[in-house]
């Protein structure tokens, strides 16, 4: 009998081994997995955030090239001496494609003595793109003193844009200027 016994516990301890390993290997393995779950879930999170952000930039996109957008630039009155002009407004560098709107009010003003000249453009390195594209034009403003004189202009992205209002009366006059910008 003390053979039998002896082959028990050998069995006994040798099961005892196996689950002591079995136990050990689940615990590894289950801390392996949560580890990895973990990695995954800030993967997931790092995506979501990421869609989120290209989602903004699209409805952004998408609003410009709709022209949706628009920025007041300019909405006040401008005092313009006799025979002379001033410098109104002046964008150095667009930040989109669109176009600008110049409304103008002018009271007792003569249609043939008040004048707008528009210079646009976009200069670029010769050495990137080889081109420029300059627009210079002056155009006399039709009597507006009852609604705006409306001119429109395009504006490149990048490009410059510069307002001046001229007054060829023997008088001083007074013009509300409204430059919009559309993009």
């Amino acid at each position: 009998m003390s053979g039998k016994k002896m082959v028990t516990r050998s069995v006994a301890v040798a099961v005892g081994l196996i689950c002591i390993i079995l136990v050990v290997s689940l615990v590894g393995v289950t801390a392996y997995y949560a580890s990895a779950l973990g990695g995954k879930e800030s993967a997931i999170q790092t995506d979501d955030n990421q869609l989120t952000a290209l989602t903004s930039k699209v409805e952004n996109l998408s609003e410009i090239v709709n022209v949706d957008e628009l920025d007041f630039l300019l909405d006040q009155n401008e005092v313009v001496p006799p025979k002379q002009s001033l410098n109104v407004y002046e964008l150095t560098k667009a930040n989109y494609s669109g176009f600008i709107v110049i409304q103008l009010w002018g009271y007792g003003v003569n249609i043939s003595s008040t004048w707008i000249n528009v210079v646009w453009g976009l200069r670029t390195s010769p050495l990137l793109y080889g081109f420029n594209v300059n627009y210079n034009e002056t155009r006399i403003i039709p009597y507006f003193q009852y609604q705006p004189a409306l001119e429109y202009f395009p504006v490149l992205q990048n490009g410059y844009f510069n307002v001046i209002l001229g007054n060829n009366q023997t008088q001083t006059i007074t013009v509300e200027v409204r430059v919009s910008y559309y993009y």
